[in-house]
């Protein structure tokens, strides 16, 4: 039913364009809720709307998760999606038209319309078409010319590789940072740590020698204690006491 809605719906238009290459045929803007298209250009061909509206309503809303970019093919024709804050973004393409690019002009078309479709949400059918012709037929015809947007496409790729790898450098380069002022806080934990340490160990050898001191104090007083107690017993042995005695009563 899907496919049959879809060819339906294209009925190619004379063209009035200088150029025009038949890669897009369609830019849209519809609401996630009631599957309204509130804006819309058909590039170069006729498309029936309803049928548009159809193919939106058999769209699972659980594959729409915001900012993805979700895509199919129908005969010929390959259908981009993408939805984002209640609206569903669209463009369709010819079926070899790379989705890569596509992803890239909804979300052009999405940051654009942001800009000038804030009424989204109430306008009917069709009732920011006037609004934004302008600006869905500068991208239809801006993305319509493969050649030239596959080359900005390619230097923007190369610009988001070269801003990512900067990105990288620098988130890398502030974790060396961060990491160095780690090393550095170490560091002077450390130092202050050392102080502490040998203060301490200073400290402690000032008590340690104090306490070598006393004891050798201690241990001289008692080796004369005892020298002078045993001199004190030999003398009295030997009779030194009784001979100082007698020599003074003689006297």
């Amino acid at each position: 039913r899907l496919e049959l809605w879809c060819k339906s719906a294209r009925r190619p238009i004379v063209s009035t364009m200088s150029k025009f290459y038949g890669n897009v045929t369609f830019l849209g803007v519809a609401r996630m809720t009631d599957k309204v298209i509130v804006a819309s250009v058909q590039y170069n061909v006729e498309m029936d709307l309803t049928a548009v509206v159809n193919m939106l309503k058999q769209l699972q809303e659980d594959k729409m998760t915001p900012q993805a970019h979700f895509a199919f093919e129908v005969g010929d024709k390959a259908w981009s999606l993408m939805a984002d804050q209640g609206l569903v973004f669209m463009v369709c393409t010819k079926k070899n038209y790379p989705q890569s690019i596509g992803a890239a002009c909804l979300k052009e078309l999405c940051r654009q319309f942001m800009s000038v479709g804030k009424d989204a949400s109430s306008a009917k059918p069709g009732g920011l078409d006037g609004k934004c012709k302008n600006m869905l037929e500068k991208l239809c015809g801006k993305y319509d010319n493969l050649s030239e947007v596959s080359k900005m496409h390619e230097v923007l790729q190369k610009v988001e590789t070269v801003k990512l790898t900067m990105q990288d450098n620098i988130e890398q380069a502030l974790l060396n940072c961060t990491a160095l002022e780690d090393v550095e806080g170490k560091a002077a934990r450390l130092q202050e740590d050392s102080k502490v340490f040998k203060q301490n160990a200073n400290t402690l050898k000032r008590k340690q020698w104090y306490k070598l001191i006393k004891w050798q104090i201690l241990l001289v007083c008692l080796v004369l204690f005892l020298v002078g107690g045993l001199t004190l017993v030999i003398c009295a042995e030997t009779g030194a006491f009784e001979q100082d005695d007698n020599k003074g009563k003689n006297n």
